[in-house]
């Protein structure tokens, strides 16, 4: 089983969110000349917060653009069943009501994927993608990770979710996060000062310039942040680099984390095609963002923990680490609705609803999946949104999933 590492690597003046991702250098030959990319061109200069023409194309491309590897699909892959039986779906708005399709329409969405019971009752795409279009997730990898953290329990390679980061790897020994207990680094409750507002000094800018591209190191990045913690535990504050600590510790007892994803997650789903994960020069998953596959593939794991983490006829991830990391009855009082935010809880990186069961994964620009133990219902959107927060369009969408869990 080999597994490929990118070495044509970018300059990137920032690998995530708003900050510009600068002087990518690849081939204009990388790309087919067809009529489709002629309309969607891909920017060999992605730069990520401009209202550009070559959002779409650049977005589904990026694949093709920054340093990551490639998760092998599996030799007997799954074959989702699809009969698209939900032909529209009203939601509730602000003011009224509102048409799935009209949004659908609006949104800049760029593919999505309803799924009930294992079954896909709807799928479309727009801007001229289609179903092998490898899609971004953006920070819908950090539940990814979490994932790779409950995989890792299950098998033992972790032994406690209360021990420290610094029992795993040595290269944080020597950091803040390497004495913070994984289940606060899985709630983004370090503790260690970290600013994600997005603006050019905001702390995300030199991470993910340091974490991500040409002459990157995510470990250096992660030790440039040599800070004291602080009430470890006892709120939230969402910070992509403890992410990439979780990502750092697998590592160390793990060891590659595209194979250990592989052998874990993607081909015991049935994944059908090759994903990719952002790495940094070394070739090591930073982990807290930039994780592309094609939707088919990616709403498979959604399917997966719709059903408590099984399928295929073997328990992927244990039910228990699912309970701890999804049920908000099962966080402590930092972390309930209302005091993340008005509308969402906060697990083991991932969005917690206030109804049991429910629990999403987000990225910007419009990407999210939704899961449902419930009524084991799923939907998966992927977007390239102009901005990267749309509150409004995020309202819409967490209104469109509860309407579909209502669906009869």
């Amino acid at each position: 089983m080999s597994h490929k590492t990118n070495k044509n690597y970018i300059t990137m003046n920032n690998a995530f969110l708003s900050i510009v991702l600068t002087a990518i250098s690849i081939s204009t030959n990388s790309y087919a000349e067809d009529d489709r990319d002629k309309r969607f061109p891909v920017d060999s200069t992605y730069e990520s917060n401009i209202q550009s023409s070559r959002l779409v194309g650049t977005l589904t491309n990026l694949h093709n653009i920054i340093g990551r590897c490639e998760i092998n699909p599996s030799p007997n892959p799954t074959v989702l069943e699809k009969n698209y039986t939900l032909e529209d779906l009203k939601y509730k708005k602000i003011f009224g009501q509102g048409l799935l399709s009209d949004f659908e329409k609006d949104s800049d969405m760029l593919g999505i994927t309803m799924v009930d019971n294992d079954i896909v009752v709807r799928q479309k795409f727009f801007k001229e993608r289609k179903l092998t279009d490898v899609m971004p997730s953006f920070s819908m990898s950090k539940s990814l990770v979490s994932l790779l953290i409950g995989a890792a329990y299950d098998d033992g390679s972790i032994e406690s979710l209360d021990d420290k980061a610094g029992k795993y790897s040595d290269n944080l020994k020597d950091t803040p996060y390497g004495d913070v207990k994984i289940v606060n680094l899985l709630r983004m409750s370090s503790g260690v000062p970290f600013s994600e507002d997005y603006s050019a000094n905001s702390d995300i800018a030199q991470f993910s310039f340091g974490s991500i591209g040409s002459n990157s190191n995510v470990v250096d990045s992660i030790k440039k942040f040599n800070r004291v913690s602080k009430n470890e535990g006892m709120s939230f504050n969402y910070a992509s680099i403890e992410t990439a600590v979780l990502a750092e510790l697998l590592r160390g007892k793990v060891g590659n984390l595209c194979e250990y994803f592989e052998k874990k997650i993607w081909q015991p789903i049935g994944a059908s095609s090759k994903a990719y994960w952002a790495v940094d020069s070394n070739g090591k998953v930073a982990g807290h963002a930039f994780f592309m596959s094609q939707q088919d593939d990616f709403v498979k794991i959604g399917i997966m923990l719709a059903n408590n983490g099984f399928v295929n006829n073997k328990q992927v991830i244990s039910k228990e680490y699912l309970d701890l990391a999804t049920l908000v009855s099962k966080q402590p009082e930092g972390f309930q609705v209302g005091k993340v935010n008005r509308i969402s809880g906060y697990g083991f990186q991932m969005w917690l609803s206030p109804t049991p069961g429910i629990y999403s994964m987000w990225g910007v620009r419009g990407q999210r999946m939704y899961i449902d133990t419930n009524s084991k219902r799923v939907m998966l959107i992927n977007s390239a949104w102009q901005n990267h927060i749309d509150q409004i369009g995020t309202y819409k969408i967490d209104q469109i999933f509860i309407s579909f869990v209502k669906t009869e």
